[in-house]
């Protein structure tokens, strides 16, 4: 008989410490002063509006990705993508027949494209494949956020009160169309980025777990070591009193690839403060359960007075992986 080698699926050292800056656009950079000089920082969440990216149908503006890439190269940091969707997605969608969602966002009347509408998933599809085409080779780019038509445009949950959610189901929602949604797009991103790491947000939606499992599964089934998971409402009191199925996911996830956080909220400012401590609980809880991968909030990692807390997390964060 031929004996042949296993073959050994490759492993995706998905770690470091991120800066949850400010989304990339006209007037604002992801990659900012505030943060350059910080020996701890491994990384920046650049996060870019699709409708920014793709101002009209069928044409494309790489304009801001390629700045925030020449930053990155300038300062040797790495880059965790999201492209903004859900109310930042492009407005000629519904020029091009896609069904909008109204809802309102922070006090102010938005839309989005019903995240199962034919016409949105087609054009999303369109740009996704022309975004890895361009930079699924790009050495900057760590990891790549997988993002669908949601409330903030980068998380999974829908914050609708009760009117919104009877709309959103008059709509035609339905926990199937909405799977469907997101396996779509999971494999239209593992796709373009064949070399990337990718991960997706993972929230209740509708107070069920189902979207959220389904989806993880999906992807893992699929793409294994290389497909990951986001919690970007961490905190101790979260992780074990509010989310604790979501938690659940994460530590099962962590086992078989990656899981990473994003903090909740900021010790110097914000609109879910921490304190000190609550911000080291959460941060010592990520690496208690083999989290590596941290997006701490750009005011919190410019304030000198947390820079030892979160230097020490860095350095654990950098022995764990080295054991690994």
């Amino acid at each position: 008989p031929v004996v042949t080698d296993p073959v050994v699926e490759p492993t995706y050292k998905v770690s470091g410490t991120f800066c949850s800056c400010g989304p990339t656009s006209q007037t604002n950079s992801s990659i900012n002063r505030d943060t350059e000089n910080l020996d701890y920082l491994d990384g920046v969440l650049v996060r870019i509006s699709w409708a920014d990216m793709n101002p009209q149908a069928g044409i494309y503006d790489w304009s801001y990705l390629d700045e925030q890439i020449g930053y990155a190269e300038q300062r040797n940091t790495k880059i965790a993508l999201a492209i903004l969707n859900g109310p930042y997605a492009p407005t000629w969608l519904a020029e091009e027949g896609a069904t909008m969602f109204e809802y309102t966002l922070r006090g102010n009347v938005v839309s989005l494209p019903l995240p199962w509408d034919t016409v949105y998933l087609s054009y999303y599809q369109a740009f996704i494949e022309e975004l890895g085409a361009r930079y699924s080779g790009n050495e900057f780019i760590d990891l790549v956020h997988i993002t669908n038509s949601t409330t903030n445009g980068f998380e999974m949950q829908y914050t609708f009160n009760s009117a919104q959610i009877t709309d959103f189901e008059t709509a035609g929602y339905t926990e199937e169309l909405l799977i469907n949604s997101w396996t779509t797009i999971i494999d239209a991103y593992a796709t373009a980025f064949p070399n990337k790491p990718v991960d997706v947000e993972v929230h209740p939606v509708f107070f069920s777990d189902k979207i959220a499992t389904d989806v993880v599964d999906h992807g893992l089934a699929l793409y294994g070591k290389r497909f990951g998971v986001l919690a970007a409402w961490w905190s101790e009191h979260n992780a074990k009193n509010v989310y604790t199925s979501m938690f659940t996911i994460l530590k099962n996830v962590q086992k078989e690839s990656f899981a990473g956080v994003q903090l909740v909220g900021a010790v110097s400012t914000g609109l879910n403060p921490l304190t000190e401590e609550q911000l080291a609980a959460a941060l010592q809880l990520a690496i208690d359960n083999g989290f590596y991968y941290m997006e701490i909030w750009n005011n919190d990692l410019a304030n000198t007075q947390l820079s030892d807390l979160i230097t020490n997390n860095d350095n654990l964060i950098e022995a764990q992986t080295a054991v690994q």
